[in-house]
């Protein structure tokens, strides 16, 4: 083959590396994610197969035996065109069914390296032993192996660039990845025809070749269950992320993302307007918003997804402005179809949430913030210290700023440090637990801070809609019991270029805590029981806990089985539910199950001892699923492993 050939082969295997690299993420999204344990996986797997095959590619090309570029070729096509459906057959057998986000970790840490090294260490192993066999039949590479090494290195090189680019604004946009990575396949077989005529060499036995073809028709019928409750209206593969509208039993539509699992980024049901979620918390700040010199609310909404939080404004007031920053304009198109996003919003898409804000020179009654990349990660320049000045800076005098915080409480990691490092800005941050949801809502004000009786008297003065069969409404909104001064919740402060959100979402998401400080020697009496309730509601738990342990020891067995149901709750909360049945079962000792005059702690600490076992039945179920997961892993691993020192030992004989 001429230098022109061989360089040009290996442009294409170098761009087809990186076409399977990265759609292979987006690929994996509907059941991982895209968040940076999937990237790990993916990239590790593919250094560890590359570097595999250039090792075996050059015992097989130094020995001028095994297999050759023609054949590998041909492996490596057929394998990426069934590709998408063999990582919707592991994804969808390896992801639990309806598995809630905050117990997913394991699954997506594991479960994408095992699905990244059975469906890519073949075809990467491949196309890496690709390289060498290259430098081997030039006719050249005897007096210039140098000169001939570098110029196969650079041409892969280029070509790995060129499907870089290519991949992403190209590809992804106009074919989708599942076609992208096909598309790639074909290239590679039809290279691999190129490539036998070239040599004048049969690529195989007519038996393997058969089984090379029939690889991917085989695929195609590999079950996978989809990875979402409801019915699928559209699925959309936007530069940032996949996106799904799907509706639910009740008619609500939700916009999922990448994994979706349980969580959702807008909601929309035509025909209620409170959704019960933590969307209707942010219509509290919306409203205490100071009006502008002309009389009207200006609002602000950085993150606005497909509309929610706008739509629920402008259904209470059509009067008030509202802008919203999205940076997915395919997120925006999905608000306008499915989600009755208003055209009286005035949208800035496809542009950065600080970018906006610093281009704008308008400043606002309320900015609400419900950034969220990768489902799981607050982007970095979006919860500094830097970033908050300038939206302090972007409000009127008595403004308010709101921030949506995925979390179980204070104690949660990121919550806090977040936390911290806004109220180090406002000076008077305010943060409460949404009720009924895993949402913290963290607010500060541009002057001094409403007292409580000043959010019910603004907000009483607004139209709301009625709640709905119990769901809705803000009445929680005013109450001390969940909304609480931020206080020194953490000493993490984010900063520009010192902001390690995604390290403390990952412990966020593994369920690691932080432990607030706890009372020392606290006074026990009449209110000790009242004020534990609040601390717990306001997600205060460490607090709350000290309070509940004096109170077991020193109050009486009516109190003390209060006391014990309490301590369940907390230990119920931060997912520790042995502790919480043992708690459960001390409140029904302290009082005696046939007790008449506390029949109703003992009926409640029953339905907590059956809900809690339920769990922990469910943590054990997942658990056992988790370890075969990671036995799984182990196994492919040694099977790969065990197949390399097969053929190395091959490549052996042959030298």
């Amino acid at each position: 083959m001429s230098n022109a050939w061989l360089a040009a082969i290996a442009a294409l295997t170098g761009a087809v590396v990186m076409v399977l690299e990265l759609m292979a993420v987006r690929l994996m999204a509907p059941w991982f994610g895209q968040s940076q344990p999937v990237w790990t996986s993916v990239i590790g797997v593919v250094l560890a197969s590359l570097a595999a095959g250039q090792w075996l590619g050059g015992r097989w090309a130094e020995a001028r035996r095994g297999p050759r570029p023609a054949l590998l070729l041909l492996l490596a096509g057929c394998w990426s065109i069934a590709l998408p459906d063999i990582v919707a057959w592991l994804g969808s057998a390896v992801m639990p069914a309806e598995l809630p986000l905050l117990e997913a970790y394991p699954f997506v840490t594991w479960g994408s390296l095992l699905v990244s090294v059975v469906s890519l260490g073949l075809p990467l192993l491949v196309l890496g032993a690709m390289t060498p066999w290259l430098v081997q039949v030039s006719t050249e590479v005897r007096q210039m192996p140098g000169r001939v090494t570098g110029r196969i290195l650079g041409a892969g090189t280029l070509g790995s660039l060129v499907g870089t680019f290519g991949a992403t604004h190209l590809l992804l946009g106009t074919l989708g990845s599942s076609w992208a990575v096909r598309v790639a396949g074909a290239l590679l077989l039809v290279v691999a025809l190129v490539v036998a005529r070239l040599e004048g060499r049969r690529t195989g036995g007519a038996g393997a070749l058969l089984g090379l073809f029939l690889l991917p028709v085989a695929a195609a019928f590999l079950p996978a269950a989809g990875p979402m409750k409801g019915t699928l209206l559209e699925t959309r593969e936007t530069p940032y992320q996949l996106a799904r509208v799907v509706e639910w039993e009740d008619g609500t539509r939700a916009l999922q993302l990448n994994e979706g699992l349980d969580s959702f980024h807008s909601l929309y049901n035509p025909e209620k307007f409170w959704s019960g979620t933590y969307f209707d918390a942010f219509l509290g700040p919306a409203f205490l918003a100071p009006r502008s010199a002309d009389g009207e609310r200006d609002v602000l909404v950085i993150g606005l997804a497909a509309g929610t939080m706008a739509r629920q404004i402008l259904e209470v007031d059509p009067d008030v402005r509202v802008r919203g920053v999205e940076i997915d304009s395919g997120i925006v198109e999905l608000g306008r179809r499915w989600f009755d996003l208003p055209d009286a919003v005035d949208v800035v898409e496809g542009v950065d949430g600080r970018i906006a804000l610093v281009a704008d020179s308008a400043r606002y009654g309320a900015i609400l913030m419900d950034a969220y990349a990768q489902q799981i990660y607050l982007p970095a320049h979006l919860c500094t210290e830097e970033f908050f000045a300038s939206v302090r800076d972007h409000l009127l005098e008595g403004g308010v700023a709101a921030l949506n915080l995925g979390g179980l409480g204070r104690e949660d990691p990121l919550v806090s440090a977040v936390a911290h490092t806004f109220n180090a800005v406002f000076g008077n941050a305010v943060m409460g637990r949404v009720p009924g949801t895993r949402n913290m809502l963290l607010m500060g004000f541009r002057g001094p801070a409403p007292r409580p009786a000043q959010w019910e008297a603004a907000l009483s003065q607004v139209a709301f809609p009625p709640p709905e069969g119990g769901v809705g409404g803000l009445s929680w909104f005013w109450s001390s019991k969940v909304l609480s001064s931020v206080g020194d919740v953490s000493e993490v402060l984010l900063r520009d270029g010192r902001a390690p959100v995604e390290a403390l979402a990952h412990e966020s998401w593994q369920g690691q805590l932080v432990q607030e400080s706890a009372l020392e020697n606290p006074v026990i009496d009449a209110g000790s029981l009242d004020l534990a309730r609040q601390w717990i509601a306001q997600t205060r738990w460490s607090a709350a806990e000290a309070i509940l342990r004096e109170v077991v020891l020193q109050s009486s067995p009516e109190n003390q089985a209060s006391a014990h149901l309490l301590l369940g709750n907390i230990a119920f909360e931060r997912g520790r539910f042995g502790e919480a049945v043992q708690e459960y079962r001390a409140a029904e000792a302290a009082v005696g199950r046939e007790n008449p005059d506390v029949r109703g702690t003992t009926v409640t600490a029953q339905a907590n001892i059956e809900l809690a076992l339920s769990s922990m039945e469910r943590a054990e179920r997942l658990a056992g699923r988790r370890g075969r997961v990671q036995i799984g892993v182990l196994a492919a691993l040694g099977a790969g492993l065990t197949a390399l020192l097969v053929l190395v030992g091959r490549s052996r004989r042959l030298n």
